[in-house]
Formats: structure tokens, C-alpha cells, sequence
């Protein structure tokens, strides 16, 4: 079989895969990027080939949608730029807490677009984070639940 992929709009020609293995992984593919792709079969011989069949597309996850993807921010280093992450794209992880009244929590509002980041505190144990750098963030609705490593939360909204 032969995949071939490439940025919506692509024809043939664009990055080729032979794979044999089924289901078949592609790799180094950047995070929140939609992806065009064709495929066919390769018969061998006197057979030759199948026609391609495509385009479809993908779209691959954000880089720290899922808790396991943690991005590591280092403290006490420079921010890594205005509006450096956002949730644009994000999921809900299955089995994420919610903390609403129900549950003596105190969101208003479902939990959703929700995205991970990891960090390890300083021996003083304090911290500060912002969400809301100008000129372009909001931090609006934004909700920073803390937890350790061993029982991950979420943060929401975009920043």
C-alpha cells in the first residue's frame, strides 16, 4: 500500500509512504494541522497498481491535549511569548474532573477546550501565573485548578 500526504490541496506527488503494516502510524506530522492524504494499493506484477483514492483529511491533536502530553514550563524562566498556547482545537479528556457545585466545586459552566501543562514548584512552594498577556490575551473564564502529578487536572481557556 502507498500513502501519500501533504497540506489540504496537494495532488499526487506530495510526501509518499509504502507501508505494509495495517493499521500503519505516521510519524513527525506537527500538532493541530490538518493533513490531505491519497492511497492505493500496490498489486506487484502484472497487476501493477490500484488507482489513488483521495483526497481526505485529518486533523492532528493538539500537543498537550491529553494530560500525558504535559507541556513542561520551567519557572522562573522568561515567558515563552505573547499568546504562546491556546486551546483552540482542544478536546475534553474522558474522565477529566469537573468541578461544579454538585460536586463542591464552583464553575459555572461545564468543563471544555481543555488543555495540560506541568511544572515543578521552587522549595518556597510559591508561584505566580498569569494568563492574561497583552495585547492579544483575554484570560477570560480562564480556570487554573492545581493538583500533583499523580491526579492531573486541567486548565482551560485560551492564553
Amino acid at each position: 500500500m502507498e500513502i501519500q500526504y501533504g497540506a489540504p490541496g496537494c495532488t499526487l506527488g506530495a510526501t509518499t509512504n509504502v507501508v505494509s503494516n495495517k493499521p500503519y502510524t505516521l510519524s513527525g506530522l506537527d500538532p493541530a494541522t490538518t493533513y490531505a492524504w491519497y492511497v492505493r494499493a500496490v498489486c506487484g506484477g502484472a497487476l501493477g497498481n490500484s488507482g489513488w483514492v483521495g483526497p481526505a483529511t485529518f486533523t492532528t491533536i493538539l500537543e498537550n491535549d491529553e494530560p500525558s502530553s504535559a507541556i513542561r514550563l520551567t519557572v522562573d524562566q522568561p515567558c515563552p511569548g505573547v499568546n504562546a498556547f491556546s486551546n483552540t482545537g482542544a478536546t475534553t479528556f474522558p474522565g477529566e474532573f469537573n468541578p461544579t457545585a454538585g460536586n463542591g466545586g464552583y464553575w459555572g459552566t461545564s468543563i471544555s477546550n481543555t488543555v495540560w501543562f506541568k511544572f515543578t514548584a521552587p522549595p518556597s512552594g510559591s508561584v505566580k501565573i498569569t494568563s492574561d498577556i497583552s495585547p492579544l490575551g483575554s484570560g477570560i473564564d480562564t480556570r487554573w485548578p492545581f493538583t500533583t502529578a499523580t491526579t492531573p487536572r486541567a486548565s482551560t481557556n485560551s492564553w
